[in-house]
């Protein structure tokens, strides 16, 4: 069954650009267990319909990229504060951005 692509908003995607952002990523596998959560934050770099969105990590991570698919229905406006990432010592104060992803497992065959 093919998912739902959400609409690409050219206007959403400008003002991503240069912001710092959260990423929240979620591994489940076929049971919905999860199976790993990671955090990162950086500055989105790019965003692309076709290309996806380019973001260039920060932290103990700094220097690295991480490639989204282009779906920008996952970025909301963060709430001030600092956050303490859950794989790092890593912190983040008032991120522009937080985006919160799953990715599901497929049966093995």
């Amino acid at each position: 069954m093919a998912e739902l692509q959400s609409a690409w908003d050219t206007a959403l995607a400008k003002r991503l650009i240069g912001k710092t952002t959260l990423i929240g990523i979620t591994t489940l596998d076929p049971r919905n267990n999860v199976v790993s959560r990671a955090q990162f934050f950086g500055k989105v770099d790019s965003a692309d319909p076709k290309k996806g969105i380019s973001i260039t990590l920060g932290g103990s991570k700094t220097g690295q990229i991480l490639r989204l698919p282009p779906d920008l229905s996952t970025f909301t406006p963060a709430t001030p504060g600092t956050y303490n990432l859950r794989n790092s010592t890593d912190q983040v104060t008032n991120p522009d951005y937080t985006a919160l992803w799953e990715v599901h497992q497929p049966e093995k065959k």
